[in-house]
């Protein structure tokens, strides 16, 4: 996947697309499933709380646009000259 795809498939995901939510957590199956052992058990309540956690995250997730990048660079900048 293309940076740019991704981008806007996170753009639909801030966006309520329940589909493009459930496509990000697709991407990340391994890594959840790898971070939902508990003491060397696998434990589908923690993969559930792993999912849960990553939903509520990318709800809150803001994309900046081109400009506001660039402006915040410039700020940035200015603030360690």
């Amino acid at each position: 996947m293309s940076e740019k795809d991704f981008i806007m498939l996170i753009r639909r995901a801030t966006e309520d697309d329940e589909t493009a939510v459930y496509e990000i957590i697709q991407m990340y199956e391994k890594l959840i499933h790898k971070n939902s052992y508990i003491s060397g058990k696998y434990d589908e309540d923690c993969k559930s709380y792993i999912e849960i956690k990553l939903m509520t995250a990318i709800k809150k997730f803001r994309l900046l646009t081109n400009y506001q990048k660039k402006s915040n660079a410039k700020e940035s900048a200015i603030k360690f000259n």
